[in-house]
């Protein structure tokens, strides 16, 4: 499967979890961005107020110098810096969000839930490693 098929996949049941009430950490992310508003309107604008905004564009200007400057030492592409920085990010939430999904259904105590998830997500999350790897190499 192609990479953006695997994300387009888990961040769909990433959203069911979330619809169902499971609060995960993404989502968390999502309401430090103070998209939402507190009557459940989407307000855009409130992103520029946050102090997440600044750290954003701090990030975004780090992220460019490092490219800049490992571009002129390297013979690789710029393109897959870029890549790189959106599979790293990509994979570092959707672990984040596995990782205490798992956390959560072992806090149960029944041994069952938890195997039940790993044999459902684990092969879902094994495959997406591989095609984040195939894609950053450009073979996807």
């Amino acid at each position: 499967m192609k990479f953006y098929i695997y994300v387009t996949v888990i961040i769909g049941i990433l959203i069911f979890l979330g619809a169902a009430g499971v609060e995960l950490p993404s989502s968390s992310l999502v309401k430090s961005m103070n998209i939402i508003n507190d009557d459940g309107t989407i307000g855009f604008q409130n992103i520029k107020v946050s102090a997440l905004w600044t750290e954003l564009i701090t990030l975004l200007a780090l992220a460019v110098a490092g490219g800049v400057i490992i571009g002129t030492f390297s013979r690789t592409p710029p393109e897959s810096f870029l890549t790189a920085a959106f599979v790293s990010l990509t994979a570092g939430l959707i672990a984040g969000d596995m990782l205490f999904l798992f956390n959560l259904l072992n806090s149960f105590g029944q041994p069952w839930i938890t195997w039940g998830a790993l044999a459902l997500l684990g092969p879902l999350m094994g495959g997406f490693i591989i095609t984040a790897i195939s894609y950053w190499r450009g073979n996807d």
